[in-house]
């Protein structure tokens, strides 16, 4: 007896095998007879298909513009097909590589399936499906100058300052996150006007779209006060005034560019006088020489300022105009500078170099209109 190995070479179809014996010497042939049971014989075979299995066990990038190669094997070795359910959500192109899924949305689900039918071999394989949840993707924006230098204060500045990047289809728009004052910003071009001194703090903003989250940027400007113009007196040098019980002196200061409030002390012969811190009248004086700072206040903007005179009071039994007219002629020469009368020379020895000779002049002025 001897085996004899039938193999199947298709999955479809009908064969007939047929048993024989050729016979010998002593045996006649004998050639089988479909249908029956005898040793030899005829019988009729149907082929069937091979079943397939797809093998897909593969993480699916899902964020936008994500690209992923699809690999899925079947134990056929033919090849797989893969579809999606959404093709703006998900798409799938047949490169040299393979085929490449791309997320081409940021919003959205599709369904990836891989899938044999077969052939005349083997059998259609159970389709394989994976979800794709499609997620947006982050964008960035940054700032031509993110870290701008140190500004001093003018009530003409301006600053500008853009950003720049990001892929969504928004525009970028600026606003103020932090400050103190007036500034202002346009939100569409990120100039900033009216600006105060301090720190400011601006964001640019690109909105989300379907596709890319929000991105933003951030930078601060620092801004310095500045000195203000100094005040003035609206009598730098005053005349020497005469006491009296119901003595009253008013000079006013003026000037400087802040919105400070300007306030009156008497810095040099306390004991003298009195002063209103609002409105600088001098009261309750006695004999002697006084010396009043005026300051107006730092705002926002600007550094304090000041401005000082000196106001001789003289006895009322002083006529002051000769006493000028005296020492006048004194000044001129250094020798007899100790013989000044003493208000004129208490008023002289506390004046600053520059104050002494506006003083001179002052005191030249009566013998001029003379």
């Amino acid at each position: 007896v001897r085996d004899t190995l039938l193999v199947i070479r298709s999955g479809t179809g009908t064969a007939k095998i047929t048993a024989m014996q050729a016979g010998d010497n002593n045996y006649n042939p004998v050639t089988g007879k479909e249908g029956t049971n005898s040793v030899s014989g005829m019988k009729t075979i149907t082929a069937a298909k091979v079943a397939q299995t797809i093998n897909w066990e593969q993480r699916l990038k899902s964020t936008y513009g994500d690209t992923t190669l699809l690999r899925a094997s079947v134990n056929s070795g033919l090849p797989i097909k893969f579809t999606s359910s959404h093709p703006t959500i998900a798409q799938i192109v047949k490169t040299k590589r393979g085929d490449v899924l791309t997320i081409k949305s940021g919003t959205g689900t599709a369904h990836i399936e891989a899938s044999q039918s077969g052939n005349r071999n083997y059998g259609a394989a159970g389709e394989v499906t994976y979800s794709v949840t499609a997620a947006k993707k982050h964008q960035s924006i940054y700032f031509i100058n993110p870290s701008p230098a140190t500004m001093l204060y003018s009530d003409t500045l301006s600053f500008i300052n853009t950003a720049q990047g990001g892929k969504s289809g928004s525009p970028i728009y600026y606003i103020i996150t932090d400050s103190v004052g007036t500034t202002e910003i346009d939100e569409l071009t990120g100039r900033l006007t009216r600006i105060s001194a301090g720190t400011i703090n601006v964001e640019a903003i690109k909105e989300a779209d379907e596709d890319y989250y929000e991105a933003t940027a951030n930078y601060s400007l620092t801004v310095e006060k500045i000195d203000q113009t100094f005040l003035t007196f609206e009598v730098p040098i005053p005349d020497v005034q005469t006491h009296s019980d119901t003595f009253r002196f008013i000079n006013k200061a003026h000037g400087g560019n802040g919105t400070g409030d300007i306030t009156y002390t008497i810095i040099g012969g306390t004991s003298k006088a009195v002063i209103d811190t609002l409105t600088g009248e001098i009261s309750n004086a006695t004999v002697g020489t006084v010396r009043v700072c005026a300051v107006k206040a730092e705002d926002m903007n600007y550094y304090a300022t000041e401005a000082t005179y000196t106001l001789i009071i003289a006895k009322s039994s002083t006529d002051t105009t000769d006493v000028r007219r005296n020492d006048l002629l004194k000044i001129s020469n250094p020798s007899a500078i100790e013989t000044l009368s003493s208000p004129t020379l208490s008023a002289l020895h506390t004046l600053e170099a520059r104050e002494r000779e506006q003083a001179i002049a002052l005191l030249q002025q009566p013998m001029q209109e003379s």
